[in-house]
């Protein structure tokens, strides 16, 4: 990194580590958050979200630190600094999240300990705001989909066994929005959630899903096969449209999650229709085929969450 610094970015790093090492917080962040400006390096961001944390500025610390969040999985001491940092910030799921990512069991195991001490500090000492997140994260149905999106990042801040018990209620209310239903199910997959919950769907029905048989959407075959056959089709031809199909055709997997094999029984058909449809050569979609019918309905929800996102 030295030789990728200007002499005197070389001098104000070195004066922040000496001031670091002094225990001067306050100064040292302020010399590492400018060079960080002009610099933006893993090894300034490091210094810097450990002179934010030690200043008790958690929050800032913690928007530096999510630029490099997996450069912090290196470690052990940085390790132990995300976490220490998500909880200070009182973002028990997100550190759970973070701390499975991890292939160290050893790791983990300390890092679950110390969530769930802080966990039950929470419970003891904050059991009112507590208490008020679980309720408005158990009715975020009742609410418009901004509100319900507001309502499923605040939930980051409960406990497991709280987050848990709502996500299983939410996961069944079909005034849920497909995308905050979804989502709950991923975040339940990182945390290793292993138990059955019951999920209501597109096709208003409830199924059961096996939380250890979940897969993140960007892993499923079908979705990576209709990805490669827009790429295949329109990489060269038209980047713009591939850039358009390719967002839209990822919103409405998540519409789909966790059945997306059900809807996306053709990956090439798939991707074929789709870009029909784009173009309006109408000619070539049938209009009675299963994948034709469900690109339809996705194409409507995606209209429905655009309006209800502007209100």
């Amino acid at each position: 990194m030295a030789n990728e610094l200007t002499t005197e970015q070389v001098k104000r790093l070195a004066k922040a580590k000496e001031l670091l090492e002094k225990k001067n917080w306050s100064q040292a962040s302020v010399i590492l958050e400018n060079l960080y400006q002009t610099s933006a390096d893993i090894e300034i961001n490091h210094l810097l979200v450990e002179a934010l944390y030690m200043d008790q500025q958690y929050k800032l610390a913690q928007q530096y630190a999510d630029e490099y969040q997996a450069s912090f999985l290196a470690t052990l001491e940085l390790y132990k600094l995300m976490v220490a940092l998500m909880l200070q910030n009182h973002q028990f799921i997100f550190a759970r999240q973070f701390a499975l990512v991890s292939e160290n069991s050893q790791w983990v195991a300390i890092a679950i300990d110390e969530i769930e001490q802080h966990e039950q500090s929470d419970l003891t000492n904050l059991a009112i705001t507590v208490k008020l997140i679980t309720q408005q994260f158990y009715h975020l149905g009742d609410e418009n989909f901004n509100e319900q999106k507001r309502r499923f990042e605040l939930g980051y801040q409960l406990p497991m066994a709280q987050y848990v018990m709502g996500a299983k209620f939410l996961l069944r209310d079909p005034f849920t929005n497909p995308v905050i239903r979804a989502s709950i199910l991923q975040v339940l997959q990182q945390l290793h959630f292993d138990e059955t919950v019951k999920v209501y769907w597109l096709d208003e029905q409830e199924h059961e899903v096996n939380c250890q048989k979940l897969i993140p959407i960007d892993k499923n075959d079908r979705v990576i096969g209709v990805l490669d056959a827009f790429e295949q089709k329109l990489g060269q031809e038209d980047p713009i449209a591939l850039q358009m199909l390719s967002q839209e055709f990822q919103l409405q997997m998540v519409f789909c999650y966790p059945f997306i094999n059900s809807v996306v029984t053709d990956s090439d058909k798939w991707a074929a229709l789709a870009i029909a449809r784009f173009k309006n050569q109408t000619n070539d979609i049938p209009t009675t085929s299963k994948i034709s019918n469900w690109q339809t309905k996705l194409a409507q929800l995606s209209e429905q969450l655009l309006q209800n996102s502007e209100k």
